[in-house]
């Protein structure tokens, strides 16, 4: 028997919808849809920054629609890894402008994000961790490498700040999850 112990954000929007709707059954139902709904939108940002309206849209619906999200909510019950998959668009689209105008409100964006990202579901965020760091690198503009590099680095640290609240106090009680 092991116990497993996911960080609070599928908890804590869960329970928001709770209190929007007073009960668990429209709550349930309004957490899927805004889900689904917000992981649609950080795909369409992010492709904007690539495509035209019309392809970025089609992206949005894609991802929105695509079998897998369907089988997290509905056969795995992976209701943290469905919203990782919500807040990954967004990450992309954030390192994508930082990667071209390295203003101080994608550096922000990027480091909320990503620290809404730790809080959500932690096999997801190290996977997807070597995905942004290989997109962020191959994102870089030869005149503007170790500024950009820089400003990422500050989006990592801060979303890993604005997390601390979880992760160290998971660090301090490991002993008791540990699995022997």
């Amino acid at each position: 028997l092991g116990v497993r112990v996911y960080p609070p954000l599928t908890y804590y929007f869960l329970s928001l919808c709770r209190f929007l709707t007073t009960n668990w059954f429209d709550a349930g139902w309004l957490f899927f849809v805004l889900l689904f709904f917000i992981s649609g939108l950080g795909v369409y940002f992010w492709a904007r920054q690539w495509f035209s309206h019309n392809a970025a849209l089609a992206g949005a619906i894609s991802y929105i629609l695509v079998p897998y999200h369907y089988n997290q909510v509905y056969q795995g019950s992976l209701l943290a890894e469905f919203t990782a998959a919500a807040l990954i668009p967004f990450c992309f689209w954030f390192i994508t402008r930082v990667c071209r105008s390295g203003k101080l409100i994608d550096v922000l964006g990027l480091g909320l994000f990503f620290g809404l990202l730790v809080l959500s579901h932690l096999p997801t965020l190290i996977m997807v961790s070597f995905v942004f760091t290989f997109y962020g690198l191959f994102s870089l503009e030869k005149h503007t490498y170790l500024k950009t590099l820089l400003k990422l680095g500050i989006s990592v640290f801060t979303g890993i700040l604005l997390s601390s609240f979880y992760w160290m106090r998971m660090i301090n009680e490991m002993s008791f999850v540990n699995h022997n």
